[in-house]
């Protein structure tokens, strides 16, 4: 992998830090690129997440909204 530019640092406790070198060291890999991949990882999900969501409601700038009555008080069972 070439080197990226970007740098995070971020603190662990002793047992972490040998739970994320042991883990890594099972796949073959530093616990950089270990750290890495699960930081993808969430990334994506989050990605993925936002893109159902947004296919429910719509854009940020009320796009969706605009097709709703919210707040009204016209629903069944509202009072």
């Amino acid at each position: 992998m070439a080197k990226l530019p970007g740098h995070l640092a971020t603190h662990v406790t002793d047992e972490e830090e040998a739970q994320i070198k042991a883990l890594a060291d099972l796949v073959g890999i530093s616990a950089s690129e270990y750290l890495r991949d699960l930081i993808m990882a969430h990334l994506a999900e989050k990605q993925r997440q936002f893109q159902s969501m947004h296919r429910i409601f719509g854009s940020a700038n009320g796009a969706a909204s605009s097709e709703r009555t919210v707040g009204t008080g016209g629903g069944a069972g509202r009072g």
